[in-house]
Order: structure tokens, then sequence, then C-alpha cells
């Protein structure tokens, strides 16, 4: 079964995400803390139902520390009136911070609190990783910030189009248009490790069989080599690329059959199938994933 995306961020929010370098709305309708803040969640699946708070895990990394500052499921923590939310004390302004958010067959999320200049002119930080922005509940000893949170389901075998993947015509040359998604995939394969996941090239039925094998082939090659450069040689580990040309058409447009160019271009497609899950890596702590950050980015300079 194919998962297709009607555009980048309707139908399927893997691939979205929120970023705001103005920051949340902050309007200050009660006495505040100056250096500290709360952080609520409302954690959603991606049809916008709540997700079973019990089944959440959520950390919060301190860059300046480099370790973990928070570490908790919802079970161990208590919730108020708004459904599936929790604030957590004690977090302090100016520090860089990137929290995770995972549950059971679900990917996992990342959503980075960062401090600089363009961030702090307007607002106290900027927030990247998240499909809709935060927004503010007022609260009377230290500012609150709710952040919704979108996971998206994992069914190992499932394909899924992925949008605004474009090539030169004729060529298997990546045009610029399509990095942006391709930088948001690389972020859900970092941010997930414990998945072995399948790029896949496919082709419409027009021209020759064997040629359309070898330009889809070729094609994807060229988005996992994009992929790799971002991430680094090792994830060839588990990301793997294979074109199918045109054997997988999704819909009646095979060869010799009249059809517009709109469903010649929904064969036309990249896609992301996941393969297997990793069990070794399937509880990697964030502490642990951010050490292997810094590990592979301190090889790279040394390679340099």
């Amino acid at each position: 079964m194919t998962r297709v995306l009607i555009s980048a961020c309707l139908a399927f929010t893997l691939f979205c995400s929120f970023t705001t370098i103005d920051g949340p709305k902050n309007p200050k309708k009660a006495a505040r803390s100056a250096e500290k803040f709360m952080l609520g969640f409302e954690i959603f699946k991606a049809d916008n139902t709540p997700l079973n708070h019990t089944d959440v895990l959520i950390e919060i990394y301190d860059h300046t520390q480099q370790k973990t500052i928070f570490k908790r499921d919802y079970t161990e923590m208590p919730t108020n009136k708004y459904s599936s939310v929790t604030y957590f004390e004690n977090m302090s302004y100016g520090n860089d911070l990137t929290l995770l958010i995972q549950a059971p067959n679900y990917f996992a999320k990342e959503i980075n609190i960062t401090y600089d200049p363009d961030c702090t002119q307007k607002a106290k930080f900027c927030v990247d990783g998240l499909n809709n922005p935060p927004f503010e509940i007022n609260g009377e000893y230290a500012d609150r910030y709710l952040f919704p949170i979108t996971l998206d389901s994992i069914t190992v075998g499932e394909e899924v189009a992925i949008p605004n993947i474009y090539y030169k015509y004729n060529s298997a040359e990546l045009q610029p248009k399509s990095f942006w998604i391709l930088d948001s995939l690389s972020r859900i394969i970092e941010h997930n490790p414990q998945l072995a996941i399948e790029l896949g090239g496919h082709a419409d039925a027009r021209g020759q069989d064997a040629y359309n094998m070898d330009l889809s082939q070729r094609r994807v090659n060229s988005a996992k080599s994009y992929l790799t450069q971002k991430l680094g040689h090792e994830i060839n580990e588990r990301m793997t690329a294979v074109g199918y040309g045109e054997t997988q058409l999704i819909n009646d447009c095979g060869n010799g059959v009249d059809c517009g160019e709109t469903l010649h271009q929904e064969n036309r497609r990249t896609t992301l199938k996941i393969k297997e899950k990793i069990e070794e890596t399937v509880n990697l702590t964030l502490e642990e994933r951010m050490k292997l950050r810094r590990e592979k980015d301190d090889l790279a300079v040394a390679q340099n």
C-alpha cells in the first residue's frame, strides 16, 4: 500500500515543520519570572486525535550543560485541566535545548529551542521542529508555553510518497527546489535511528521499459547521495535505494494507455518505505544521540 501525499503539509505532517524566528506570543497578562519558563505539550496523531499520553516519553537536553536535564514518561507526570498537558518547571532562559518526543510505533520528533539575536529581539526564544507554533497560557509565576505535537505512525512495509522532489528533464540531476524536502527527510532519518529505510524511485509508463528502470535507479541514487552528504556515510548501513521503473504504477496509465500529464505525474515519484526496526537502537537516549552526533562532527572536522 502506498500513501500518497497531496501536498507537503496537508495530507501528511511527517515532512513538515514549523519554524518561527519571532518566537511564541507573550502578552504578559500577569506577573512573570524574567528567568524561568514552563513547557506544556499536547500530543496528537496525524488525524488530530489525541495520542494516549501514557505511551509518550519526553526528554530535554541542554546543549550548554551537554546533558539531559529532563527525562520522564507521562505515567510519572501530573496533568492539569488541559488534556495531555504537563508542565516542566525550572527551565532557564538562555540555554539552547533539544526536546525529544517518542511513542511506540510513531516517528520520533525532535524540537529545538534556540537563542540568538534573530530570536531574542522580539521574543524569548525561537522554535524549530513543530508543525504548528507554540502558544502561551497565562501563568502567575513563569512564562508558560504550550507545544502542540503531531506524531506520525510507523507501519513497517508501508510506502509513503515524498512530495516535491524534482529532477531535471530526462536527467538524474536534482533540481535545487528539491533540497528543502530532502533536508526535512534527513532530519526524520537522523531523529529515528531505529529505522532501516528504503528510498524508491518510480517512473511513468512513457518511453522504453529498460530506460525507465535505469533512469529511476539513477534518480533515486541522486536522492540517496544528497542524504548521505547530509548524514554521513554510516547512514548507508540502514538506507537503500531501489529503482522500480514503471513496474509499480499507482493508476491505470500503463503502456499504450492515453493519460493526461497529471496522471503520469502520479507515477513519477520518490518513495520512503520502512523496511524494519533495528532493535539495538530502539531505546537510544537523547544524550546518547547527541554524543554520537558530536563524535561524527568531530570526525568530519578531523578529516577536513
